[in-house]
């Protein structure tokens, strides 16, 4: 009976003894709720070595941006004057006399015609109506022949007089295309007495000239650029096609209103 009890409290104390150990054991190792809100509490390891480089380029981003900034603020605020400016230079050659060199930017043209008249003992009449700018740089050149070019570029052209130069407006030519109306019958129209309201040639300068184009159903008109618009417009007037409707009637025949309308 004794031993009995021996064995029983010996149990006792194992057990006793299991359940100490196990408590530890839960004690020392946290459960994974824990763990998780141990890790959210943790800072954050920051790299030492990382740090320089982020902070160099996050400066050289900077850097970057200040100056293109400075630099559109500095292009706004002061603009290139130079290719505004106004070049007129004129040398003689050195192994030519009558052979020139020539530099114009942005030059007015009667500028040109009145350095040429007054330095070079030209004889050069310009009409009022001539204006324009150019830009050009010839090297070798004779003056007569530089002249001849310039007055080319910007549609002009010379007429001489004995020993005068005349540089008027050049007769541009201009075809337009009649999709409605024949040709022929707009020139016949337009010869008719000046005091009638369709009159083409009223239209044109002193020498302007309109003829009958090459292609099928055209006109020619050679005049000044603003006589040739005015001759656009009239012809955009007059070449108009015919639209018909068909009306159908209810109430009254047909042949009753053609009758009123032949009475």
């Amino acid at each position: 009976m004794n031993f009995l009890r021996v064995i029983i409290i010996f149990l006792f104390f194992i057990a006793l003894t299991f359940n100490k150990v196990a408590a530890q054991q839960d004690e020392l190792v946290p459960s994974r709720e824990e763990q998780a809100t141990s890790d959210q509490d943790r800072e954050p390891v920051i790299d030492e070595e990382s740090e320089p480089q982020i902070e160099e380029e996050s400066d050289a981003g900077e850097i970057v941006q200040n100056f293109s900034d400075e630099d559109a603020v500095t292009a706004n605020v002061v603009p290139d004057e130079s290719s505004f400016e106004s070049v007129l230079e004129i040398e003689k050659s050195d192994k030519d006399n009558s052979l020139y060199s020539m530099e114009l930017r942005n030059t007015e043209l009667l500028d040109f015609f009145r350095v040429l008249a007054h330095d070079y003992k030209l004889n050069v009449l310009v009409d009022d109506d001539v204006s324009g700018i150019i830009t050009a740089s010839l090297t070798n050149i004779s003056l007569e022949e530089a002249l001849e070019r310039i007055v080319d570029m910007n549609n002009l052209r010379i007429d001489k007089k004995g020993n005068v130069i005349i540089i008027r407006r050049n007769l541009a030519p201009r075809v337009f295309l009649l999709k409605h109306v024949e040709a022929k019958t707009v020139l016949e129209t337009g010869s008719g007495d000046e005091g009638t309201t369709a009159n083409i040639y009223q239209l044109l300068s002193p020498e302007g000239k309109i003829l009958l184009g090459t292609q099928p159903n055209s006109l020619m008109v050679i005049d000044y650029p603003e006589n040739a618009e005015k001759v656009a417009v009239y012809l955009d007037m007059v070449d108009k096609g015919v639209s018909s409707k068909i009306f159908k009637l209810k109430y009254i025949n047909a042949k009753d209103i053609v009758g009123v309308v032949n009475e």
